[in-house]
């Protein structure tokens, strides 16, 4: 009796879902995520937008920033390691950001990067050393705007010949026999 028991038990622990950390890294230095880096700010975070966190840029280290950027925010919880700790998106706070921009132009952040809210980033930026300002204006990370366009223009165009084929009286050859 003891044996199925402990053979059941086996059996439950091994079955049983177990939580782990799929996304794990031994994080770089400063320097070596500079490097790895494609942004490098201090800003404060100012806005959402949809998928996206809006900071104003206080001072920059890498990149040609503008006084704003947009950030994809999300929390890693969709098992790709990207995103911000839960504690750093709340409107108001200043983080130093390391972020990458992927194939469609956003920006997005990831674990192994030092990401994190400046009263935690000390260290961070006093390896950094001063910053320069950003640009003047502010730069608009969404690649897929003129996909939007081309797709409104073709409904008002589609729309338009209807309507003008409408009034004229014109309609489709019919088959008659």
């Amino acid at each position: 009796m003891k044996l199925w028991r402990l053979i059941l038990a086996c059996w439950l622990f091994c079955s049983a879902p177990h939580v782990s950390m799929a996304c794990s890294c031994l994080r770089p230095s400063v320097t070596e995520s500079v490097q790895g880096a494609d942004i490098v700010f201090r800003g404060e975070l100012i806005a959402h937008r949809f998928d996206r966190a809006v900071f104003r840029v206080d001072e920059r280290w890498k990149g040609n920033l503008y006084s704003e950027v947009e950030v994809q925010w999300r929390d890693g919880t969709r098992g790709d390691c990207d995103g911000f700790g839960w504690d750093q998106l709340k409107m108001g706070n200043k983080l130093l950001v390391f972020a990458v921009r992927n194939r469609d132009g956003l920006y997005h952040t990831h674990i192994c990067f030092p990401t994190k809210l400046v009263t935690e980033a000390q260290s961070e930026l006093q390896e950094l050393g001063p910053g320069t300002p950003p640009r003047a204006g502010v730069e608009k990370a969404d690649s897929r705007l003129w996909v939007w366009f081309v797709a409104v223009a073709a409904v008002a165009f589609g729309v338009f010949f209807y309507r003008k084929r409408q009034r004229t009286g014109v309609s489709a050859p019919h088959n008659l026999p």
